[in-house]
């Protein structure tokens, strides 16, 4: 009988489709919603600020095929990043790069979504948290 179950596993696992890669690992486009921000700097302890107060666009759509992340700013301007690396490791995607004056990374949960991003310079921090979503 364990002959059989284990051949069972094996060919249930090679049907096309069954034994798909986890839903946010960066082989689909994903739409990440900015929610939560947190600005930090050397000599002040941080604080929570909102999106909006950073002119950090609401939502960020992630491309690691094109390797960019885009967004629209509430000042209208727009982030067009180019992903300089992308790395897996214990369930997360880990994508970094940088834009303007800022290195960023963004670290995004390949089972549910979840996201956090960090972007720094030399005299600040921001930790904005989130979530991503695959676009229909």
């Amino acid at each position: 009988m364990k002959h059989f179950s284990a051949w069972t596993t094996i060919a249930f696992l090679s049907l096309p489709g069954l034994a798909a890669a986890a839903p946010f690992d960066g082989s689909t486009p994903l739409l990440c919603a900015t929610l939560q921000t947190h600005l930090c700097s050397a000599d002040a302890e941080c604080e929570s600020q909102t999106v909006s107060d950073n002119d950090i666009p609401r939502f960020l759509k992630v491309s690691v095929q094109n390797k960019k992340v885009t967004g629209t700013r509430p000042s209208g301007a727009t982030i067009d990043a180019s992903i300089d690396a992308v790395r897996h490791a214990k369930g997360t995607m880990y994508l970094q790069g940088g834009q303007e004056a800022f290195a960023w990374n963004i670290a995004i949960g390949e089972q549910d979504g979840s996201m956090t991003l960090t972007a720094v310079n030399a005299e600040n921090g921001m930790v904005i948290f989130g979530a991503c979503a695959k676009p229909d």
